[in-house]
């Protein structure tokens, strides 16, 4: 995210004192993708996760807009290819939470469409409208809520957390 928001002071100021700064994430990032294209969750850490790998994904195509340095678009393009092949579940139409990690993570749907772009989505196979429909299905509840005038009213929204997912 620090390397989003470096790119668009950029863009709003077209200053680049801090490129330098948004060039050393996006290696570091680089650095820690595997062979699948998929970027673990550290030098030390074998997990992956699906959101981490939407971010890695915008930011590095950012880069790319900001620098024209194909490295940036190919690794965009490997990640977008990991999330597409390796943590999209066709069947049930959803993205896992992570690399073999079958929870539900709405985050992957709610930033992933916004940040890979529902053309992008499109393009690989995948229908944006579907993920939002498994979403809604999954985490979409109804409850009562009482004020402090002992009002209730009907509320409608999303469970995070299902008790299953919780660890």
């Amino acid at each position: 995210w620090l390397g989003m928001a470096i790119l668009k002071y950029i863009e709003a100021t077209s200053e680049t004192d801090y490129l330098d700064c948004a060039n050393s994430i996006a290696e570091f990032i680089l650095s820690m993708q595997d062979i699948d294209g998929g970027i673990k969750g550290g030098p030390k850490i074998d997990w992956y996760s699906t959101e981490h790998n939407i971010d890695a994904h915008a930011f590095l195509r950012m880069m790319f807009a900001n620098t024209n340095d194909t490295k940036y678009k190919y690794g965009s393009d490997k990640i977008l290819n990991w999330l597409v092949n390796v943590v999209f579940i066709k069947e049930e139409y959803r993205f896992m939470r992570g690399k073999k990690d079958l929870a539900v993570a709405t985050d992957t749907v709610s930033f992933g469409i916004p940040a890979v772009g529902v053309k992008t989505f499109f393009e690989n196979g995948i229908d944006s409208e579907k993920l939002v429909e498994f979403i809604e299905g999954t985490t979409k509840v109804t409850d009562q809520f009482k004020n402090n005038k002992d009002e209730v009213f009907e509320i409608t929204g999303f469970d995070y957390i299902h008790p299953q997912n919780t660890g």
